[in-house]
């Protein structure tokens, strides 16, 4: 069995502190490491060990566990493994476990599906405060995934993001023309009159007429369009 040492001290995995301690951080490879009741020394450990979670200016889940009550998840990273601590960690365990066999697995992905999903929709009008009215994902994260900079999200993030469609486009915001009128001059080809789909559109004129640019419409006449194509041909 692989013992450690309190760098502090000297207290192991066989001789705790009187009155309880547990790890803040250890590494058995060196036989080593900071227990709970030296935590004032936790600092110099990680700076000696080369922390990528100091590097990044961020706190163990060790040393932020260290001092939470017992029966907590947190409290159990921070390395305390009584009966209240182990049940906390279970509960959490088993909620992910139902979440991932329920489909709603929410580990980290890579951001680049959600970020080419952004820029598809974009060019048809659909930015950046749309996605974020219809996720209420931040926009600041929206804003580094879509530049590139985030390059892992959570898959509920992705999930939310990719399920984002033309509906959520600002209704004045304009994209191109060219899809709406092919899907127009498809039901004209059907038999269907210019009058008769100006007025199933909405329009309230006594001799309805397409009133649509050539070049480019609004994102919610191209919505209206596309669901009276596919009402008129499915």
């Amino acid at each position: 069995m692989m013992l450690a040492t309190c760098i502090a001290c000297g207290c192991d995995d066989m001789h705790a502190c009187a009155g309880g301690c547990s790890w803040l951080a250890v590494d058995y490879s060196q036989g080593r490491g900071v227990c709970s009741n030296c935590s004032q020394h936790l600092a110099a450990w990680q700076r000696s060990t080369g922390s990528p979670m100091l590097s990044r200016g961020l706190r163990s889940a060790a040393e932020l566990g260290a001092n939470k009550p017992c029966g907590t998840r947190l409290r159990y990273l921070g390395g305390c493994r009584c009966a209240a601590c182990r049940r906390a960690n279970s509960l959490y365990e088993g909620a992910r476990r139902r979440a991932r066999n329920s489909g709603d697995w929410n580990g980290i992905v890579p951001a680049a599906r959600a970020r080419a999903h952004m820029l598809k929709l974009r060019n048809s009008g659909v930015g950046r405060r749309s996605f974020h009215a219809a996720t209420d994902i931040a926009d600041s994260v929206l804003a580094a995934i879509v530049a590139g900079r985030k390059k892992r999200i959570r898959a509920r993030t992705e999930r939310k993001i990719l399920a984002v469609d033309l509906k959520a486009a600002a209704d004045r915001a304009y994209v191109p023309a060219a899809p709406t009128w092919r899907r127009i001059n498809e039901l004209i080809e059907e038999g269907f009159t210019r009058q008769f789909l100006a007025k199933r559109l909405g329009s309230k004129a006594k001799q309805p007429r397409l009133q649509l640019r050539k070049d480019r419409v609004t994102a919610r006449h191209a919505y209206d369009v596309e669901r009276l194509h596919k009402a008129l041909t499915t």
